[in-house]
């Protein structure tokens, strides 16, 4: 699977330890959408008009329940309350609308299948949602989906705040198995009497299977500093310019002149014991160690190890690649300086001659 840098940035931000930091609002259905909803599974003696007026079901995001039928389960809320928040959408009615859920089934599978290769994250309590599409070129290339029920809309993957690494063993593959049944029914179930649910299973398992074990196209790139003292090789996939690299404001960044992609440790080779040979600084929470040449100061990057030990990453800077057009590179823009707590502007200070430190910033 592809490791892009918008994804892997993200990843830095998504264990239950850490304060997430890019946000993205997902926009609802539409009201069209809603309202087919209500006219559909609102109970009898419903008021359709007061449930569509309700400010509150305007922020409305479907969860795709693939691994549970209603019928199956049951009816637990006696009353005639009818929210559209959160609304749980069951693989029967999904049938019955005439909805692709072999295309959701798929498009969940590949989320699932980055989450656990690529991001190497339990995937603990995340959630799917049906929403409407980003309106840019970042979306899916098997999503927006387009439905005469639906009509244009997106698989969108939130609440990550659950979420730990894993190790690539039999431990983190347990613990990832584990969360799986854990988490609500987007997923479909193995193990169903029902024909349609077992063809349906065999699909998201023969899908997730066959992107866990795919590698993507990759190209190496070497790198170091100004004055050659440091010297490394940088695998990627996809390789530039596919591969997306980060342009971050907060104040370390944009100082630093950090324009950084992300891979694992094991996907960068440092020539002649560079590694050994690079200096380190530390800031304020000192969970980071930003390396640059002891020669010629030249930023190469961020050592991420303490952060996620158990899956360890690099932010190696592509200023330092070598015969690299920049311009010709894809930038994502994120706000570090408001989003990445415990980030605030450094602008005018100066480092305290008592404490040996600059007040509190991003580190």
């Amino acid at each position: 699977m592809h490791e892009t840098s918008e994804y892997l940035f993200v990843v830095d931000f998504l264990t239950k330890k850490t304060r997430p930091g890019p946000c993205e609002k997902v926009q609802p259905p539409s009201e069209d959408v809603r309202k087919l909803l209500v006219s559909k599974f609102a109970r009898g003696g419903s008021d359709q008009d007061a449930i569509i007026n309700d400010k509150k079901n305007e922020h409305c995001l479907i969860r795709p329940y693939l691994g549970r039928r209603k019928k199956d389960w049951g009816d637990t809320n006696r009353s005639t309350f009818f929210s559209l928040r959160n609304f749980p959408l069951h693989l029967d009615r999904m049938i019955e609308l005439g909805l692709n859920v072999h295309s959701y089934a798929k498009v969940i599978a590949e989320g699932l299948a980055f989450l656990h290769w690529v991001a190497r994250i339990d995937a603990n309590d995340v959630e799917f949602v049906l929403a409407r599409s980003r309106p840019t070129s970042h979306s899916h290339p098997n999503s927006p989906f387009d439905t005469i029920i639906f009509g244009p809309h997106s698989m969108w993957i939130i609440d990550f705040d659950c979420c730990d690494p894993i190790t690539m063993d039999e431990t983190g593959a347990a613990t990832a198995a584990e969360c799986f049944w854990r988490n609500d029914p987007y997923y479909p179930r193995p193990g169903s009497a029902d024909g349609f649910d077992t063809e349906l299973w065999s699909a998201f398992k023969d899908h997730y299977l066959k992107l866990a074990n795919a590698g993507g196209p990759e190209a190496t790139y070497e790198a170091g500093c100004h004055c050659g003292y440091i010297g490394l090789s940088v695998a990627l996939s996809p390789p530039l310019p596919k591969h997306e690299v980060i342009n971050c404001n907060c104040s370390i960044c944009r100082r630093g002149g950090y324009l950084l992609v992300y891979p694992a440790y094991e996907k960068v080779s440092w020539h002649n014991d560079s590694d050994k040979r690079v200096s380190r600084y530390q800031f304020n929470t000192k969970a980071r160690d930003h390396m640059f040449c002891p020669k010629c100061g030249a930023s190469i990057g961020i050592d991420f190890a303490r952060v996620w030990p158990e899956a360890p990453r690099y932010g190696i800077s592509v200023r330092q690649f070598n015969n690299i057009d920049l311009d010709s590179l894809q930038y994502m823009k994120l706000d570090g300086l408001h989003n990445a707590e415990p980030a605030v502007d450094l602008s005018g200070k100066e480092i305290d001659p008592r404490a040996g430190e600059a007040p509190a910033s991003s580190s």
